[in-house]
């Protein structure tokens, strides 16, 4: 299982975000240099965050985007769904729609318990936890002023 572009530069933006002031504006170049994402997909990423109610949009010459909700409520699982939909580790998960062998699978008692590990795991990880990590690892410089 990998997690799709889309979803691996929504979290990056999102810690982006996360790592500067409360309140503070960032502007689409700066998000895309900084992640390494062009300006169109990722305008596309976090105008998807903003109809999601993760981020807040800013217009005008200084205008750009900022976090909508503290990073500790955001969780990885949240921003993942938000851009790609529902995370299925396998067609058999849930009500099995797509798998003729859902009734009879060994394998589907398995993939039911990693999905709710998987998901529970996402869950349990916010924005501020990724931030922190990268803090405590002294891979982000000093905080944006």
């Amino acid at each position: 299982m990998q997690l799709s572009r889309r979803s691996d530069y929504a979290l990056r933006a999102l810690i982006f975000l996360a790592a500067r002031e409360e309140g503070q504006i960032a502007g689409l170049p700066e998000i895309a240099r900084t992640a390494k994402v062009s300006r169109p997909f990722l305008a596309k990423i976090l105008n998807t965050l903003v109809k999601k109610g993760f981020v807040r949009s800013y217009r005008g010459v200084r205008g750009g985007f900022a976090l909508a909700r503290p990073a500790a409520e955001i969780n990885f699982l949240d921003i993942i769904e938000a851009v790609d939909g529902p995370m299925k580790v396998n067609l058999c998960v849930g009500a099995g729609a797509g798998c003729e062998m859902f009734r009879t699978c060994l394998l589907t008692p398995a993939m039911n318990h990693i999905q709710a590990e998987f998901r529970g795991v996402l869950r349990s990880k916010s924005i501020s936890d990724a931030l922190g990590s990268r803090l405590l690892a002294g891979a982000a410089g000093p905080r944006q002023a």
